[in-house]
């Protein structure tokens, strides 16, 4: 019998009210990586260390790095927050039930009967200045280098599939430029 794939994630609910959102982004800002913040008319990509990122501004939004993904979107006037930290992740913020509470779901539906799987998988974006667009994106996230232009932004995620390969869930990881 082959062993069992392990979870290697922890997930927990958030706040879903705004003030309490932006301030759990808060708490994780500095550790991220990566940002992916949305609003009625943009997409942004900037770096989540230097910047005040508020919920009422962007409704829906990630920020994460390889051990975390902070995800939240408002709803019928409430916010649906998630948090996802894989299991080996050495930094949590002490206040973390301030905030989250965890739940089992996920790891429940992954290692229901023969267990789940992981897959890392990456979808490459759009490119800074794609004219179908009508306008320039700008990945201020990603670190820069002398021949990102010349480059594709891409975005590394990971799957979990449960045993009869449903997607139950996914996470962002990292963004990177790839020729």
């Amino acid at each position: 019998m082959a062993d069992k794939t392990k979870l290697d994630l922890l997930v927990y609910i958030g706040p879903n009210e705004g003030i309490k959102v932006k301030e759990a982004i808060a708490l994780f800002r500095e550790k991220a990586e990566f940002a992916i913040l949305e609003s009625l008319t943009k997409t942004d990509f900037p770096d989540p260390k230097n910047t005040d990122i508020d919920p009422e501004v962007y409704p829906k939004g990630r920020i994460f790095s390889e051990d975390f993904e902070l995800r939240w979107e408002k709803r019928n006037g409430g916010y649906s927050c998630v948090l996802a930290v894989t299991t080996d992740c050495k930094w949590k913020p002490e206040n973390l039930s301030d905030y989250f509470f965890e739940t089992n779901e996920i790891a429940n539906e992954f290692s229901r009967g023969s267990g789940g799987v992981i897959e890392d998988y990456s979808v490459f974006l759009r490119l800074e200045k794609d004219p179908s667009l009508g306008r320039s994106l700008k990945y201020e996230c990603i670190q820069n280098g002398s021949t990102k232009g010349k480059l594709n932004p891409v975005l590394h995620l990971k799957r979990y599939r449960d045993a009869r390969g449903q997607l139950i869930f996914w996470r962002y990881c990292k963004m990177e430029w790839k020729v």
